[in-house]
């Protein structure tokens, strides 16, 4: 196998040895091959691969990396997690939370109606498309319904009342949506001591690609994972956001 060139920059981020380290990088200059390289000199270094979290924000990036690891590291590699985030929460919720046993990721058409139904409840006039985006966006920044209720603007408290009934009807349906999968685990975690200890306690090491796609849960959710080692290693670049429209904020990459 030809052996891959690295420049200092590469072979830095590479070796890092422990404590938290941002790599700031172009499109197209090999983050995901770094990140990768990384994973494999952990394991080759002694890290347990059971011990070591990589999230990508694409399942075929995941699949990449995970096909990587197996040709390099003879199957050693595959106790890894690599995966995407909304995954890892898919994970931690099947694993810890017996209530999301028998649920079903509602889908785009049922959470339309879902939301009209809200909205005539309620007695809102709206795009129903507009209030599931700014639903969307609230789970994202970590918003409740009862956050936007305490707000001073109108406009915030008649939202609260579509979230709060759109959530009603979903639990009445034994349904949970994409943002569940992020939400909910990071509720579950920040409210249970010992579980988030069990998940801190395994994930020794953890790795991020395209960390400037962000929304605030995920950021959240990383702080709690890493907060007993910092052992954080995440790569991108703060001017390439592409994922606004789901809560994407590239300033608290630069500011984790």
């Amino acid at each position: 196998m030809k052996e891959i060139k690295f420049n200092p920059q590469q072979a830095e981020a590479i070796s890092h040895k422990e404590g938290p380290m941002i790599v700031l990088s172009v499109a197209g200059s090999g983050k995901t091959m770094v990140l990768t390289e990384r994973v494999i000199h952990l394991i080759e270094q002694g890290l347990d691969p059971a011990r070591l979290l990589a999230i990508t924000f694409a399942k075929k990036a995941a699949l990449e990396i995970q096909s990587r690891l197996k040709k390099r590291l003879n199957g050693n590699g595959d106790r890894a997690l690599v995966c995407t985030f909304h995954s890892l929460g898919h994970r931690i919720l099947k694993a810890e939370n017996s209530s999301s046993i028998g649920l079903r990721l509602v889908q785009n058409g049922d959470q339309l109606k879902l939301f009209r139904e809200a909205m005539q409840k309620v007695g809102m006039e709206d795009d129903p498309a507009s209030v599931i985006r700014k639903v969307s966006l609230a789970k994202n920044d970590l918003i409740s319904p009862g956050d936007l209720e305490r707000s001073e603007k109108k406009e915030d408290k008649e939202l609260a009342k579509v979230y709060s009934c759109y959530e009603i009807l979903k639990r009445r349906q034994r349904l949970f949506d994409f943002d569940d999968l992020l939400y909910r685990p990071y509720q579950l975690l920040k409210s249970n001591e010992e579980i988030l200890e069990h998940y801190q306690n395994r994930f020794q090491q953890i790795l991020i690609d395209e960390f400037q796609d962000s929304s605030r849960v995920m950021v959240e959710l990383v702080r709690l994972l890493s907060r007993p080692h910092r052992n954080l290693w995440l790569a991108g670049y703060d001017d390439q956001s592409i994922h606004g429209f789901r809560g994407a904020r590239s300033d608290i990459f630069v500011s984790l």
